[in-house]
């Protein structure tokens, strides 16, 4: 009982961390990556030194240097051995949580809502998550459909991120809340879309990972999909791939999110362009 206390108290603490995330896109963040200053402001004030000890799920730690230019705060020299050595790939979602003492332990996120497993432990062949030149650019549009743009807030609109995706929202008129994000779909490759915690608690929807959501188009065809909850999105993974072959949907297309029900979650899907 004493071994269970002890873990459930490390749990707790564990919790209490405070931790960032970013999204690695590789023409902004191969080099350097920029920390948020409202995280350093409250939670590194005082702390002394010009490197951070990054650790990853293996257990292996990186000393990455720790600077301040023009008033941000970045992850500089040592970085790039860092994302080599653990084979982060483009888009990638890194959750960094602060152990105190200029220390982070990081958790690595593939593009699919999974964990990666640590390759600086030995635990992935080396070819594993290695980004090549041409897959870098098959993914770079990827970037549009995270939540890295402003916020815009209005009855039944949240987290209007892109030009189309603002376009889309403008236009769109429903009783229902819902809200809007971009489809990445590229070939051979299952479809992506996360869901930001932050627009599904504006709607009072709460998830639970692999609970499922039942999907429907405009025709009446419903598909459940299993849900994966992490840090700050839900992904939406098994079925998806079948739904949106139904509904012709392509990588770019804007979708419209429209709550039909939260017990059970069902929502409505429609294609943007194809209802404005």
């Amino acid at each position: 009982m004493a071994g269970a206390g002890g873990a459930g108290r490390f749990g707790e603490e564990r919790d209490r961390q405070p931790q960032f995330f970013k999204v690695f896109v590789p023409e902004y963040s191969s080099v350097r990556l920029k920390i948020p200053k409202g995280f350093v402001e409250n939670n590194m004030k005082g702390e002394k030194g010009n490197c951070v000890n990054l650790v990853v799920s293996g257990g292996q730690k990186w000393r990455v240097g720790f600077v301040v230019k023009r008033k941000d705060w970045f992850f500089n020299k040592g970085w790039k051995a860092f994302l080599k050595g653990n084979a982060v790939s483009s888009f990638d979602f890194l959750v960094f949580r602060y152990l105190g003492s200029m220390a982070f332990h990081v958790t690595i996120f593939g593009p699919n809502g999974c964990a990666k497993l640590s390759a600086s432990s030995g635990d992935l062949p080396k070819a594993v998550g290695v980004d090549t030149e041409k897959r870098r650019q098959n993914r770079q549009n990827l970037f549009k459909r995270v939540q890295m743009g402003s916020e815009k807030r209005g009855p039944g609109r949240h987290h209007v991120f892109t030009p189309a995706e603002q376009k889309a929202a403008d236009s769109f008129t429903s009783s229902l809340p819902f809200f809007v994000k971009t489809l990445a779909w590229k070939s051979k490759q299952s479809p992506i879309m996360y869901l930001p915690h932050s627009s599904l608690k504006q709607h009072s929807i709460t998830c639970s990972h692999n609970q499922r959501i039942v999907l429907r188009s405009l025709d009446g065809y419903r598909q459940q999909v299993k849900i994966g909850k992490y840090p700050y999105v839900c992904s939406l993974g098994e079925g998806l791939t079948q739904f949106m072959r139904h509904v012709n949907a392509s990588d770019g297309d804007v979708l419209i999110f429209q709550v039909l029900s939260r017990f059970p979650l069902e929502m409505l899907v429609q294609i943007a362009d194809k209802t404005t």
